[in-house]
Order: C-alpha cells, then sequence, then structure tokens
C-alpha cells in the first residue's frame, strides 16, 4: 500500500480537486437519478475497490470513447464510479499537479475525464502507474489524444493549446514539470 505525502501547496491543489471532484460527483448524481450498474458497484473498501477494477476501467473506457459533453446517465454514472474508486482504492496513490488544474480551469468535465485518463492507465498499466512520471505521462498522453479529436467537442483554449503543442513537440514531461 502506498502512502500519499503531500506538502502544503501540493494539499491545497488536492483539497481543491477532490473538492471539484466531489460536486462533479454530486451534480451528476442529481441530475439524473435513474440507476445504471454502475450504480450497484460498491467500492467503499479496498477489497471492493479490487474487486470492481473491470467495472471501473470500463467505466473509463466509456466516458473516453464519448464527446466531452454528453448528455447520458449512464457516462455521469460511470464518471462517479471512476471518482469513487479513485478516492478509496489503496491501491494506487493518484495525484492531481498545479498544470492539470491550469489546463481544466474552466471546464470540471475536462477535469472529471482526465480522472477517468488516470485511473483507465493504471489499470491497463498497474505496474507503470506505480509511478508518478509514468502515471501522469501516461495519463496526459490519453487526454491529449481524446482533446485531438474534433468530434469530442473539446474547446481549445490557450492552456490547452500549450499542451497539445507541448506533446507534438515531444515535450510532454517537460511541460507537467517532471
Amino acid at each position: 500500500m502506498k502512502t500519499l505525502a503531500l506538502s502544503s501547496r501540493s494539499l491545497n491543489h488536492k483539497m481543491r480537486s477532490v473538492l471539484l471532484a466531489t460536486v462533479f460527483t454530486c451534480c451528476a448524481l442529481t441530475t439524473f437519478s435513474q440507476e445504471t450498474e454502475y450504480d450497484k458497484i460498491a467500492v467503499k473498501t479496498p477489497e471492493e475497490c479490487k474487486l470492481a477494477e473491470p467495472k471501473v476501467l470500463e467505466a473509463a473506457n466509456l466516458t473516453l470513447d464519448k464527446p466531452l459533453r454528453v448528455k447520458d446517465n449512464a457516462i455521469l454514472k460511470a464518471r462517479s464510479l471512476v471518482v469513487a474508486w479513485m478516492s478509496n482504492t489503496s491501491d494506487y496513490t493518484f495525484s492531481i499537479n498545479e498544470k492539470i488544474l491550469k489546463l481544466t480551469k474552466s471546464n470540471e468535465l475536462l477535469f472529471g475525464l482526465y480522472m477517468a485518463c488516470m485511473a483507465k492507465y493504471a489499470l491497463e498499466h498497474p505496474d507503470k502507474a506505480k509511478n508518478e512520471t509514468q502515471l501522469q505521462m501516461g495519463s496526459y498522453t490519453i487526454l491529449a489524444d481524446y482533446i485531438e479529436k474534433k468530434e469530442n467537442g473539446v474547446e481549445i483554449t490557450k492552456p490547452i493549446e500549450k499542451f497539445l503543442a507541448a506533446r507534438k513537440a515531444g515535450k510532454l514531461e517537460e511541460y507537467i514539470g517532471k
């Protein structure tokens, strides 16, 4: 089991990201009350999280297969499951850096999507995901692939332009500060 060590600065960012994720989850749950298969998956204990991993990966993939602003109950519930799993799993440590907060500043849905990217990378590459740099690089790469697909409808802001340019130039690791 990994422990999470945070400085006061990263703690503020962590708290902000947890708050955003909580708001996102609450909005998703209250907006659509129809039950889906993702509502039935328990992720409150480490054991439940381990058992739920295949469904969490499915939920992350479902999220990443749809446009950002799709209004679909199953997608919202899938995103909520991913966030709940990330909050409770003891097998992985997910940290949010300042770059992703700036990148998703005015777009809570994009932040939620990044969470799905992190879960997807961690579950598909469990050994690499134990390394924070590799987890972030993999997650940012998945996010860039998603953003670059015009059909996903992600608004290209100045920070996103810089992010995509860094990736194209092969300087993604430098961009995220690793």
